[in-house]
Formats: structure tokens, sequence, C-alpha cells
């Protein structure tokens, strides 16, 4: 039962990062709008970038919960 357990977490876990790394990269704007503006002010690069780059991020991380890269050799 714990194996089983661990897959559907694992699973789960990547699709909910897929699911929003999506949902940031169609509107990144409406995202960047969360983050506040003096954290926004110490930004190098414009709010939108730092969202995509976010996104990005976010499924990678899906991609490599999904392909479970932790396999015992």
């Amino acid at each position: 039962m714990n194996k089983i357990s661990f897959h559907i977490l694992r699973i789960g876990l990547a699709v909910t990062f897929l699911w929003i790394g999506v949902l940031i990269l169609r509107n990144p704007e409406a995202w960047g709008e969360y983050m506040r503006p003096w954290a926004a002010g110490l930004l190098p690069v414009p709010v939108t970038q730092v969202m995509i780059g976010t996104a990005i991020l976010d499924i990678i991380i899906g991609v490599f919960l999904l392909i479970n890269l932790n396999k015992k050799i």
C-alpha cells in the first residue's frame, strides 16, 4: 500500500505543477498581479518575465515528477 500511495502522490503533484505552469504561461500578467509592489520593484526584469520563468520551472518540475527520476538502479 505504501508504494501505491507514493506513486499517487507523485502523479498528483506532477499534474498540479504542470497545470499551474500552463495557467501561468497562458496569462502571466494576471499572475504577476499577485506579487507585492515592493517585491516587484526589487526585480531587475519585468514581472511578466519572472512569471514566464516561474511557469517554465513549474512545468519542468512536473515533467521530472512524471518521469520518476527517483528510480533505484
